[in-house]
């Protein structure tokens, strides 16, 4: 159906011959974070996403590969019709999320 690539991260969606899902509105993005060059991103952290209407529900596949506890994030990728990850009836995310928690040894072995 369609793919986007930024360097390693990748998306790519396929559909079966046989399949009665009407999809349409297929729209594709990428956004860079991570290592600043100047003013352009070397791309080495992001996300890639495939937007799309599977009969009469509009859908979003997102893969990205976020950095840890900088506050950056992909959440301002837009596709070419303007819509944002947020304007889709179903989100489903992918990827390296690199999330940390922040508690104690203690709490999450029971040790006191």
């Amino acid at each position: 159906v369609s793919s986007m690539r930024l360097i390693g991260i990748f998306v790519v969606l396929f559909q079966s011959r046989i399949s009665s899902v009407k999809v349409s509105n297929i729209n594709a993005a990428y956004i860079a974070t991570g290592i600043s060059m100047l003013v352009n991103k070397l791309g080495n952290k992001g996300g890639t996403a495939i937007s799309l209407r599977l009969n009469d529900t509009l859908v979003c596949f997102v893969n990205c590969h976020l950095a840890a506890g900088t506050g950056e994030d992909i959440s301002q990728l837009t596709f070419n019709d303007g819509l944002s990850i947020y304007d889709h009836d179903a989100v489903f995310w992918f990827g390296d999320l690199n999330y940390r928690l922040k508690i104690e040894n203690s709490a999450w072995t029971g040790e006191q």
